[in-house]
């Protein structure tokens, strides 16, 4: 017995082709947030000096910011399967992710800004997404 999908169906073609698109970009989206996370963590756990800079804000260990990086990626990229095949679970852990995602980048700010700015973009995308589509899901 399989999962039901939570896409809605609406009489409008254009209009269930606008929120089915909008739920597979947030999982696309998500899996590749998933590999820049992961990928950042890699960088940092195999060489700390790559992130280091001074005055930081937050005292942190950039080897132990690495592996939380690696692990938040790779469940970023299995949840993002969950979302794109329409999978109730991976929209809510969708958004559990990109929530943990967005607090891990924004420690990771004075270390890597301009990387941290874009996924915390891209997290602010796929919420949006995400939540919209539950919230039309939720009203059927």
């Amino acid at each position: 017995m399989s999962t039901p999908s939570v896409h809605r169906r609406y009489a409008d073609p254009t209009q269930s082709l606008f929120v089915g698109s909008a739920v597979l970009f947030a999982g696309v989206l998500l899996g590749g947030v998933g590999l820049m996370q992961f990928l950042q963590g890699i960088a940092a756990v195999a060489n700390d000096k790559v992130y280091a800079s001074g005055g930081r804000v937050f005292d942190i260990s950039v080897t132990a910011w690495g592996w939380v990086h690696m692990v938040v990626g790779l469940v970023a990229m299995v949840v993002s399967i969950g979302i794109i095949i329409g999978r109730r679970w991976g929209m809510v852990g969708g958004i559990g992710v990109a929530i943990v995602s967005a607090v891990s980048s924004f420690l990771f700010l004075p270390h890597n800004p301009a990387g941290a700015v874009i996924l915390l973009g891209f997290d602010a995308l796929i919420l949006w997404a995400l939540c919209d589509q539950l919230r039309v899901g939720d009203e059927d």
